[in-house]
């Protein structure tokens, strides 16, 4: 294997794992606020944003290999985003992740191409920067969403232990009566 053969194999790798991680995550909190409980971003809009990004990265590659008309910059990021955003708000979670993982194979498939045709580092830092790094951004605000939602619960909790501190406010199978010491003894 050469070293860009390689280079792809290890990216390619890596895009993997991404995706694994982030599909598996976005199946298991399809109709949460994925990024927090007052952001009204869901699982099936990431999907849609990351093949939007996909598609743009795309068509990218091959305007700069084959000398095509790029596609507009994206001077303004998060406006861009939220214009895909309402322009894909109708999408189901599952036509939204098919969207993805048809954009996400055709963009390892043409820089598989590319790469076996003639090797090119730009190409590979673009996408290891596409399949790795961009899914890593978005899965570090599905994590930070996930833990703004634990803590609102626990603020949720404790409130109403706090605010019933000698009341029972559960009864075991037992029998037992739970009160918030109990409760917070417990967990």
């Amino acid at each position: 294997m050469t070293d860009t053969t390689t280079r792809l194999a290890e990216i390619l790798e890596a895009a993997e794992a991404c995706w694994a991680r982030h599909a598996q995550v976005l199946e298991w909190e399809r109709d949460a606020r994925i990024r927090g409980p007052q952001d009204p971003f869901t699982a099936a809009m990431e999907f849609a944003h990351q093949w939007r990004w996909l598609d743009y990265a795309l068509a990218a590659a091959r305007a700069d290999a084959e000398g095509g008309a790029a596609p507009p910059l994206l001077d303004d990021m998060d406006a861009q985003n939220e214009a895909w955003a309402a322009e894909d708000a109708a999408l189901t979670f599952e036509d939204a992740r098919d969207r993805c993982e048809a954009a996400r194979s055709a963009y390892i498939a043409y820089v598989g191409e590319r790469t076996a045709a003639s090797p090119d580092e730009a190409l590979l830092t673009a996408a290891y920067d596409n399949l790795v790094d961009h899914f890593d951004v978005h899965f570090a605000y599905i994590v930070a969403g996930s833990l703004a939602h634990e803590a609102a619960g626990w603020q949720r909790l404790t409130a109403i232990l706090d605010a019933r501190p000698s009341e029972v406010l559960h009864r075991g199978d037992d029998g037992h009566a739970w009160r918030a010491a109990d409760i917070y003894a417990h967990l």
